[in-house]
This record gives structure tokens, C-alpha cells and sequence, in this order.
């Protein structure tokens, strides 16, 4: 018992520690209008689809411009973009790496499944790159503070408010038959600003 008051005592004077475990644990635990981008080809419901039945419906790759490359992750590479139509930023998830096509199919057809959720990250186009020879896909820009950054200056309030979002987030992906399966800083963005948070990356989603 005085063991479990010292961990207690210790993960209250440093917060950011706490959030951090308690997405991993989350993790492993739990391991709007949208542009229609996927469609079925059959009658299934959305819940009875296979890869098999769903077909991309790719949007225009000159309405985009990639500005400055984010991050390089197992399925490829992401970019901060602009759509030059609209003059709106996004962000552009490119996959580079050698990445089968049921795999990209899955992400986005999840994507869409759950696009205008709460607190999840919104899906835009899909795109087909000539040039790099690569599929994509556009989602929203996210203004988000680093967790390295954010954590150690977040107070009880703040964990609970973003936890609490977290959760709902959780909750309306498996009221939807979707388990998220990797769930952790790097993919929970946090604006501190405007107090919003949002659910990234669901290349392990099943």
C-alpha cells in the first residue's frame, strides 16, 4: 500500500508522465461532411465490406501543393500541403513505402468511416501522385504543440479535458466496429490554443 502511495504521490508532481503512460495503456488495452472517397461496389453494409468490394474515387493531385515534408512513418512519408483551389492548408500523407494496396485501401475506407467523429482527424481527397508514383491521402491541418513540449506544462484540468476527449474518441470508433490499435502521443495532436484535440494515424486499424 505505501508502494502504491509513492507511485501515486510521484505521477501527481509530474502530469506529463501520467498522460504518457496513460496512452500507452490505452494502447495496449484498446489495441462533418466528408468527401465520399471510398464507395462500395456491392449492397454490404459498411461493417460487412472486404477490400474487395470498395473502390477509390481519387480527386484532382494539380489541386495540391506540397510545401514542407512532417514526418516519415512505416507506410510512407507526410507533408504540410495547400490545397491551391481553395486556398486551404492540409496535410498529405504520401505511401512511399512499399505498402500493399488492401493496407491503403483499409486506412482510408476506415478513415472515411469515421470522418466528422469526434475529436478525429478529418479525411479531405484521396490522391494519385504521377510523379512520385505514390498514392495519398489529404487530411486536415492540425495546429498542434509537440507532446515533449505540451505534457510538462499541463495541469490537472488540462489531463482530464483531453483525456476525456480521448475517451470519446474511443468510444465513437467502437460503436463503429473500428479498434484503433496505436494509440499514443504521436498520434494524439493537441492545440492548447484552441483547446482541440484530434485522433491521427489509422494505418494499424482494424
Amino acid at each position: 500500500m505505501e508502494r502504491l502511495l509513492l507511485i501515486r504521490d510521484f505521477l501527481l508532481s509530474k502530469p506529463w508522465l501520467a498522460i504518457f503512460l496513460l496512452l500507452v495503456i490505452l494502447s495496449s488495452v484498446l489495441s462533418q461532411p466528408c468527401k465520399e472517397i471510398v464507395s462500395s461496389k456491392s449492397k454490404k453494409s459498411k461493417r460487412q465490406w472486404t477490400i474487395n468490394d470498395v473502390d477509390i474515387k481519387y480527386g484532382d493531385h494539380d489541386d495540391y501543393r506540397l510545401i514542407k515534408r512532417l514526418g516519415v512513418g512505416g507506410f510512407g512519408e507526410v507533408y504540410f500541403a495547400k490545397n491551391v483551389k481553395f486556398n486551404v492548408n492540409c496535410v498529405v500523407k504520401l505511401y512511399t513505402r512499399k505498402v500493399d494496396r488492401d493496407t491503403m485501401m483499409r486506412e482510408i475506407a476506415i478513415m472515411q468511416s469515421v470522418c466528422g467523429g469526434p475529436n478525429i482527424v478529418k479525411i479531405y481527397d484521396a490522391l494519385y501522385l504521377p510523379s512520385v508514383n505514390a498514392s495519398a491521402v489529404v487530411m486536415e491541418h492540425v495546429n498542434f504543440t509537440h507532446f515533449s513540449e505540451l505534457f510538462p506544462k499541463l495541469t490537472g484540468e488540462d489531463i482530464r479535458f483531453y483525456m476525456r476527449k480521448l475517451l470519446v474518441s474511443m468510444q465513437y470508433l467502437h460503436q463503429h466496429g473500428i479498434v484503433h490499435r496505436d494509440i499514443k502521443p504521436h498520434n494524439y495532436l493537441i492545440d492548447p490554443i484552441a483547446r482541440e484535440a484530434r485522433v491521427i494515424d489509422f494505418g494499424a486499424s482494424a
